[in-house]
């Protein structure tokens, strides 16, 4: 397989639909209207009512079940589906060149894109998104992995201008269109969810409407002084040099973790800092049979899909911020993973304040490197901050956390939850928790927030906290059962070993430790 490489500054090899699709398209549009109109062909007749023929796949099963379900749902014929649906999404579809394209070729194939890949500040206006999206569901952008056993055009690979275009999310919804009959309850779920933002784009009919903000996209990383500040002192050059003494100037105060109850749903905080649990690849499985929280989160608020368009794999100290964006849609309450189903529409759509922080934690059961490691602590908090840090978010003071990456990544909730404090505590501002089913942090946090009241030694500040992250590398796994037991005993609730190395280290144990001044 040969890598489909694109020109960074340019983009348009796998920005832009492709000719051919471009061409099945407007085929597609003519039959749509033959049938229509009455026409008894039996080629436009097995295009207007074949699923697999509207988006150019061989079966298309998934697309059959949620086509169904919508005309059930919403009392209507295949015709109306055509006319409310189809034919609409078509049109917005072929305006990509009018939309994005600089330039157009003599064939009418767009040359260029004003978009360019990772470009750090993207805002796109709702025409735009539907066009995107209307793209994705058609499968017209060309493949990120291309077959072609030549390699002479591989000389420049490492060209600055050039990135690997397997960097780049798939963009089409072939594989969930394709899902299998009786196993692609998730995939219908997802499908309908986009069928009810193409229902409401319709209903944009003013121009002003249409170019209307619908997602703004900035990706970020940490200041690069900030960064050198952050290092673990075994790594700095200067001896003296460590987070609590080589910071360009004084962090913030450490404010108070704020507990919110079980089942409470991070998506809700509407004027807070949302940290998305994502993946390396923007969205991960939202365009397959993903249902956990980043994969929800794309398929009720579609525009989020567009991400994938442009946006190659976040790198180590990268994240991408959103604003302006909505939700369209809503799974059924309660429902989640295998167990996902739709819900209804969102009428009228809910604007999603405050901004999403879409961010990646280490995937352990890929990832081999100790999540206890001062490599892993740095990567981790370099993330975050780089986030929460950025311009974008300024104004905002509250951030919704929860289990990042803890569940299919495996990692430890206790660390994570002290990584997103002291994430927090760089950027001043105040971390909200969001457990969701993950009992224990309601005895850890106010445990801490009580004895905080009272002081502890050494001072429970942002630059101490840090340091006491990198020195989780150092626990033996001997100080580490003698850790557990001890702090079992003494503050009578069985903590893991990064909470009881914390409680432990700032003396936060009801009791002090034998030996302990």
């Amino acid at each position: 397989m040969k890598r489909a490489r694109v020109n960074r500054l340019r983009g348009w090899e796998v920005l832009c639909p492709t000719l051919r699709a471009v061409r099945r398209l407007t085929m597609l549009k003519f039959a749509l209207d033959a049938f229509l109109n009455g026409s008894e062909d039996a080629a436009v007749t097995k295009m207007a009512k074949r699923p697999s023929q509207w988006v150019g796949l061989p079966s298309a099963p998934a697309l059959g079940s949620a086509t169904r379900e919508f005309m059930l749902r919403r009392s209507i014929t295949l015709r109306e589906f055509i006319v409310v649906m189809l034919l609409p999404c078509l049109d917005v579809a072929l305006e990509f060149p009018t939309l994005f394209a600089s330039t157009v070729g003599e064939d009418g194939a767009p040359c260029s894109c004003c978009i360019a890949v990772d470009q750090p500040v993207v805002s796109l206006t709702r025409r735009q998104v539907w066009c995107l999206l209307a793209n994705m569901f058609f499968c017209a952008f060309r493949p990120r992995i291309e077959p072609d056993d030549d390699d002479s055009a591989l000389d420049d690979a490492d060209a600055p201008d050039w990135v690997d275009a397997r960097l780049l999310p798939t963009t089409d919804y072939a594989e969930m269109l394709a899902a299998p009959e009786k196993a692609n309850e998730i995939e219908v779920a997802k499908l309908l969810l986009l069928f009810d933002f193409f229902v409401e784009a319709q209903r944009w009919t003013s121009r002003q409407e249409m170019e209307e903000v619908e997602m703004i996209a900035y990706r970020s990383r940490a200041a690069p002084a900030l960064a050198r500040s952050l290092l673990p002192r075994v790594w700095c050059a200067v001896p003296h040099a460590s987070p609590s003494t080589s910071s360009p100037a004084a962090l913030p105060p450490l404010l108070p973790v704020v507990l919110h109850p079980l089942g409470e749903s991070i998506d809700d905080q509407s004027t807070m800092i949302r940290i998305d649990f994502a993946n390396r690849c923007i969205g991960g499985g939202a365009l397959s049979n993903g249902a956990v929280q980043e994969e929800i989160t794309f398929a009720q608020c579609p525009a989020l899909n567009t991400l994938r368009w442009y946006q190659t794999q976040l790198g180590h100290a990268e994240s991408v911020v959103v604003t302006h964006y909505y939700q369209y849609g809503q799974v059924q309450p309660g429902t989640y993973g295998r167990t996902l189903h739709y819900g209804n529409a969102v009428i009228p759509p809910r604007a999603c304040g405050g901004a999403l922080l879409v961010v990646d934690a280490l995937d352990f059961r890929f990832d081999t490197v100790d999540e206890y490691s001062q490599a892993a602590v740095y990567r981790e908090l370099v993330k975050l901050i780089g986030g929460l840090s950025s311009p974008a978010v300024a104004s905002l003071l509250a951030v919704a956390g929860g289990n990042w990456g803890c569940g299919v990544f495996g990692g430890d909730l206790e660390l994570k939850l002290l990584l997103q404090w002291a994430a927090c505590g760089v950027a001043g501002k105040e971390l909200h928790y969001f457990p969701f089913d993950k009992a224990g942090c309601d005895r850890f946090i106010p445990h801490v927030t009580q004895r905080l009241r009272r002081g502890c030694a050494p001072p429970l500040t942002t630059e101490n906290l840090i340091s006491f992250l990198y020195t989780l590398e150092d626990v033996s796994d001997a100080d580490e059962e003698s850790a557990r037991g001890d702090d079992r005993a003494t503050a009578g609730d069985a903590f893991g070993f990064a909470w009881s190395s914390f409680l432990k280290h700032f003396c936060l144990l009801d009791r002090p430790l034998k030996g302990a001044t």
